[in-house]
């Protein structure tokens, strides 16, 4: 997981600056945040990202916490950009998935399951 933290850090300013340029009806952008509450830590994807202003991105919750208590799933949140630890961008046009490295950390090219969601999601884990 390390590793995949690391991959996104070092590609996410090229992915702030997609997200900087607007929404488009054609990509859906998402982050992997870091929460802590009390504690406690917890990585939640976040989606509908907007720029906030230049330390500060928002966007809302898409993962059901369940360390954190401070997050709901579903709510608008704020987050600096020294909390993102992973991102993805899709591409609706291509059906391809860029970025998603700690997704792809945790699929198992073994699974009949696992090769299905990344043929379906357009993930890009072989490439990465």
């Amino acid at each position: 997981m390390k590793a995949a933290f690391k991959k996104a850090k070092s590609s996410l300013g090229d992915f702030l600056k997609l997200v900087d340029k607007g929404r488009n009806k054609d990509s859906i952008y998402g982050a992997y945040v870091k929460i802590e509450d009390k504690g406690n830590i917890e990585y939640l994807w976040v989606t509908d990202l907007q720029k906030h202003n230049e330390v500060y991105y928002i966007g809302y919750v898409i993962t059901a916490p369940r360390l954190v208590k401070n997050v709901k799933n579903g709510e608008t949140i704020g987050f600096k950009v020294k909390d993102i630890f992973d991102w993805q961008h899709y591409d609706k046009t291509k059906n391809i998935t860029y970025g998603g490295f700690t997704t792809c950390a945790l699929m198992n090219p073994e699974s009949k399951k696992d090769r299905e969601f990344i043929k379906e999601s357009g993930m890009q884990c072989s490439t990465q």
